[in-house]
């Protein structure tokens, strides 16, 4: 996508591309069908930040953040994530 396909974010939220971690869950362990073990932290990558963010993050940065914070939003067929910069823990 390009820039002017995302977007641009307000009230100090980042808009960001979350980051899909590897199942590193070994072999042999039995689990419930449908069982789904959800990190209580997640990685992203900033797309966009808004212009009154305090915190000293470019796009392309990687951030790590609380799970469920992440809000989702559907738009004009498109799903886009943000996160407030208050539940950014840190920047990699």
């Amino acid at each position: 996508m390009s820039k002017e396909d995302f977007p641009t974010p307000v009230n100090r939220m980042i808009l960001v591309e979350v980051v899909q971690e590897q199942d590193d869950q070994p072999d042999g362990i039995l689990v419930p069908k449908g069982y789904k073990d959800i990190n209580p932290h997640s990685t992203a990558r900033v797309v966009s930040v808004s212009p009154n963010c305090t915190i000293d993050i470019r796009p392309g940065s990687e951030i790590v953040f609380e799970t469920s914070v992440l809000e989702e939003v559907k738009t004009k067929g498109k799903v886009f994530n943000f996160v407030s910069e208050n539940y950014v823990l840190c920047v990699l």
